[in-house]
């Protein structure tokens, strides 16, 4: 079950995935916002509100896990959802040590990606 009005950060380089994500999301009742480097997303953080951040792992310049270590050292209490195209267990592990709700595997399904973010929610009433 989704909360009304939930905004959700997406963090991917790949400009079509954060579009899908985009359609996805708000075809689900979600508002998004999209960025396309973890730098993009830390310049806003502070300002603006997200209820969860879909953060992708591979990225050029800051990786997913080094802004979700920016993000600690900030005091930026936001549920990450980890993505990524090129996951394995050690991955998985770090996300989860590295305080993420999850690890999802591109590509992913509908309602995967729900459920984790619904778990997400339940982080950050």
């Amino acid at each position: 079950m989704t909360r009304p009005n939930a905004t959700v950060f997406v963090v991917d380089d790949d400009e079509a995935v954060r579009d899908a994500l985009h359609k996805l999301l708000s075809s689900s009742g979600f508002e998004t916002r999209s960025f396309a480097s973890a730098g993009d997303l830390l310049e806003v953080c502070a300002e603006e509100r997200a209820d969860c951040a879909l953060v992708d792992v591979h990225m050029p310049g800051m990786s997913g896990f080094e802004l979700m270590e920016q993000m600690a050292a900030r005091d930026i209490d936001l549920p990450v959802i980890v993505i990524t195209g090129q996951g394995d267990a050690w991955m998985e592990q770090r996300a989860l040590a590295a305080g993420a709700v999850g690890l999802l595997h591109k590509p992913f399904k509908k309602n995967a990606l729900l459920r984790m973010i619904n778990l997400a929610l339940a982080r950050n009433p």
